[in-house]
């Protein structure tokens, strides 16, 4: 019972954080108020105020949250759940990334985010250790565990990390931010994360 009860305010709090998030993707940040997030979740500003202290407060946890996901959801392998197919690895996790960073909710966030973040400098670094620098962090590990196996050659792998990952996004992220549409079909996306992992290991690969 009580487990059950300290589950509550997190189902609470996610629950306020999914339907701001919606809504913030719909009419904008500016145009959403507290009144139309609470329209949908019931309760008061009280909730709000316990969970995120106000409306700023609220939007940075939904950033936060959409960061997580991409993260989480990144899909790169720990040590364990390595397999014998290097390139796949990458293409599955390239895959996922992508269509991760290019969902409509994402993007549409995450251009509100930035004029936002103009005027709040801390909001624009912490989102930035808790998302980029984390993906990059995780794909370094990645890719030292396979120099160590002699999977790979690299010299530097963080910057090969952050090579991989910006090579990934191409111009279809800027792209979407400034439009609004990434341009980016399914087949697309595949074609594009093949050429990309190609590109990689070419220069990655032992040499005989």
């Amino acid at each position: 019972m009580a487990a059950s009860q300290r589950r509550v305010p997190e189902e609470r709090r996610q629950q306020i954080i999914d339907v701001a998030k919606k809504l913030f993707s719909e009419r904008g940040y500016s145009k959403t108020s507290l009144e139309a997030i609470l329209s949908q979740t019931g309760g008061s500003r009280r909730d709000i105020y316990d969970f995120f202290k106000d409306k700023q407060g609220l939007f940075d946890a939904v950033m936060h949250d959409l960061i997580s996901t991409i993260v989480t959801g990144s899909q790169v392998p720990k040590e364990t759940e390595f397999t014998d197919d290097v390139q796949s690895e990458l293409e599955r996790m390239g895959e996922t990334f992508l269509t991760n960073m290019l969902s409509p909710i994402v993007v549409t966030t995450m251009r509100q985010f930035i004029a936002v973040a103009t005027e709040r400098q801390d909001l624009g670094k912490a989102a930035y250790q808790a998302g980029p620098a984390v993906l990059y962090e995780r794909f370094k590990t990645y890719l030292d565990e396979r120099v160590r196996r002699g999977d790979l050659e690299l010299q530097d792998t963080g910057t090969a990390a952050r090579m991989f990952i910006e090579m990934l996004k191409g111009d279809y992220q800027t792209r979407a931010l400034m439009t609004g549409d990434s341009g980016m079909t399914p087949e697309l996306r595949k074609t594009h994360v093949q050429e990309i992992v190609r590109i990689f290991l070419y220069g990655a690969l032992p040499r005989s």
